[in-house]
């Protein structure tokens, strides 16, 4: 008799602890599971957020490194100011690099640009004194320019060992990222001077060249 009761009372207390179980299993499939997916879900989409704002960022930062590699290029081939000294030492540079000598240096004018000339090849005027040729120009057109562009103007009378020297010269002024115009370049002395291998002599030109830059506010 005390056995079976003993019995009995194992096996209440085996479905005791079975019950309990089901209601805790209950309870987490109906209440704390849902609140654990719900909180999962919400920390993915803030790792989402976070990773779609970061990338947001990162573009951001990118084309202001952009804007600001384009402002920088823009301002070295049309700067906010006249950088005469900066153009006086290119010269200077070409000067040295090409054997050469300025004799003279004049500073022209400044003034705002009334137009820019276009052409299929845009050259200098090119003329030798002594010398009656007629050359075919490109037909040429006159391109509007905002006012706040203006140029700076200065003729150059060079010397020059030959006409490869005079050559090197103008290339090392052009050889700038500033924006430039050779109006004319005029070379003295007989044609034959300047192609003649045997006995030569010192090569002299005029060259008029004109730097353009900004005068209009530049915004920050």
């Amino acid at each position: 008799m005390r056995i079976e009761i003993e019995r009995r009372h194992w096996i209440v207390f085996g479905v005791g602890i079975i019950l309990l179980l089901a209601i805790f299993l209950f309870m987490y499939i109906t209440e704390v599971r849902p609140v654990t997916q719900e909180q999962e879900r919400l920390q993915t989409s803030i790792e989402s957020l976070e990773e779609q704002l970061a990338a947001r960022e990162r573009e951001e930062s990118v084309s202001a490194g952009d804007r600001i590699s384009d402002r920088y290029s823009l301002f070295q081939r049309l700067p906010s100011e006249p950088r005469q000294d900066e153009f006086l030492l290119q010269v200077d540079r070409a000067e040295e690099m090409s054997g050469s000598q300025v004799l003279s240096a004049v500073h022209l004018a400044d003034g705002p640009e009334t137009g820019v000339q276009t052409a299929e090849e845009t050259e200098p005027d090119v003329t030798v004194e002594g010398e009656e040729t007629a050359e075919e120009n490109p037909e040429t057109t006159m391109t509007a320019v905002p006012e706040e562009v203006e140029s700076m103007t200065y003729q150059f009378i060079v010397e020059s060992p030959s006409y490869e020297n005079a050559e090197r010269f103008m290339e090392v002024i052009d050889d700038t990222t500033r924006l430039l115009h050779i109006h004319s370049l005029q070379f003295s002395g007989q044609e034959e001077w300047i192609w003649r291998e045997e006995e030569p002599q010192p090569l002299t030109f005029n060259v008029v060249i004109s730097a353009y830059f900004y005068s209009g506010d530049v915004e920050e």
